[in-house]
């Protein structure tokens, strides 16, 4: 389930190959009717039916790296959420990684958290702090 939550930052990082198919990854669809198809990462990862607007995430497919910062740090508020994420990782992987998926303003907590979708592999890091919060009182 994805939980509407300002200034939180889903983060979903995996491998794969071919880049359309992560190019595809959240994508939505229209049915006959107009209706709106949920994207197949949306329908996989059971984040619900929920409409995520395209300003509210990205996608990426880059080099391969074990490294969560080269991953990352060209994502918007990477410099914000990096700090929070290496409280419960290091920047290095025993793997290599190269497909990035991050959800704004939701937090995911849901019972997935790997898939495997048309050859990509994604795997969830968890929801992060994003915004410089303002702490004057």
């Amino acid at each position: 389930m994805l939980v509407e939550e300002n200034n939180m930052v889903s983060i979903w990082i995996g491998r794969t190959e071919d880049k359309e198919k992560v190019d595809s990854l959240m994508e939505y669809a229209y049915d006959e009717d107009g209706d709106t198809i949920p994207p197949k990462f949306v329908q996989a990862s059971e984040i619900d039916d929920i409409y995520i607007d395209e300003d509210f995430f990205e996608v990426s497919f880059q080099e391969s790296t074990d490294s969560l910062t080269s991953l990352l740090e060209e994502h918007s508020y990477s410099h914000y959420f990096l700090p929070e994420l290496f409280k419960h990782f290091d920047d290095q992987f025993e793997e290599n990684f190269n497909v990035t998926l991050l959800i704004y303003h939701f937090e995911f907590n849901g019972a997935v958290s790997e898939l495997v979708l048309d050859g990509v592999q994604m795997f969830y890091l968890g929801a992060f702090p994003f915004e410089k919060r303002n702490l004057d009182l």
